[in-house]
């Protein structure tokens, strides 16, 4: 599916997608308007074969489409990124931040050996369920969005308990349980390298309030510059060109909880448009750079 530029094309996007939502039909026209040419393509039936003369493929396919498609979607995008890498597309997300994005324990483990401080985070088994490996702390699965079944433990009788309700057919994680010294936590919002957004979203006793509903305040000129660097290193830790960091400001300073390399937006939210912004302005000066070696 194709969504013609209104100027003569220079710039040509693809958006992987396994049925595009209405932010990624927000996030084309943007570009569109800003002279790229934009193809929407579906992972189910793409041919990579075909997608050679894209400058940049944009990984849309989010951990929540596990949830409501088959699981083979999942793989299915890993062996098409692969399959892009392989023949020399840049594709962002690419393939070690998709398997990131698909796996809390393995980006856990990457920012871990690259010094970016983060919760000590463990596999969760069912033979776990009378020894916690430590309290407080977060099981979640390690597949999630949305917040989708995390739970805070605080007791020997919680973790029997929630270890208990598991469904082990997928796998589940188990976190240290980051305390914040203020009852905020932070979502700082990167495009290729270049911090873009910054807010703080009100906590309830240290987690997120019910519902996820919480006040949001813009802090991209008042928080502390270590925080906006530890996010910066967490990303190019997970492979993501593109990303929303989630983090709080414990005792010790700032701690990643964890990263959202295909981040989404509220259909019609103006940070749709800032973000394309940022993506045609940083792609059309990647192509610049390229054609201008090539001419060398």
């Amino acid at each position: 599916m194709t969504l013609a530029s209104r100027t003569t094309p220079g710039l040509a996007i693809g958006i992987l997608h396994a049925g595009p939502r209405p932010q990624e039909l927000s996030l084309s026209r943007r570009m569109i308007d800003q002279g790229a040419r934009v193809d929407l393509i579906d992972v189910r039936d793409v041919d990579v074969t075909a997608c050679d003369s894209y400058d940049c493929i944009l990984n849309r396919i989010y951990t929540s489409t596990i949830f409501e498609q088959p699981r083979s979607i999942l793989d299915r995008t890993l062996d098409v990124v692969r399959a892009l890498e392989l023949r020399g597309t840049f594709v962002a997300s690419g393939l070690l931040s998709t398997l990131t994005d698909h796996s809390k324990l393995l980006a856990a483990r990457l920012m871990t050996q690259q010094s970016v401080r983060t919760p000590t985070t463990v596999a969760l088994t069912p033979d776990m369920v009378d020894r916690p490996p430590f309290l407080p702390a977060v099981v979640k699965p390690d597949v999630g969005a949305y917040g989708r079944d995390c739970t805070k433990v605080g007791s020997d009788e919680q973790w029997r308990e929630t270890v208990r309700c598991c469904d082990f057919t997928t796998p589940w994680i188990c976190q240290r349980y980051a305390r914040p010294v203020v009852d905020v936590d932070y979502r700082i919002t990167i495009v290729f390298g270049e911090v873009v957004l910054a807010y703080s979203r009100e906590l309830a006793d240290g987690w997120p309030q019910v519902g996820g509903s919480s006040t949001k305040t813009d802090v991209l000129q008042t928080i502390d510059p270590e925080a906006l660097g530890l996010a910066l290193r967490s990303s190019r830790a997970v492979g993501a060109f593109n990303n929303g960091v989630d983090l709080i400001i414990d005792e010790r300073g700032p701690i990643i909880i964890e990263n959202n390399p295909t981040f989404g937006f509220s259909p019609g939210s103006w940070k749709i448009d800032l973000v394309a912004d940022k993506i045609v302005a940083f792609l059309t000066e990647r192509a610049r750079r390229l054609d201008s070696n090539r001419v060398r």
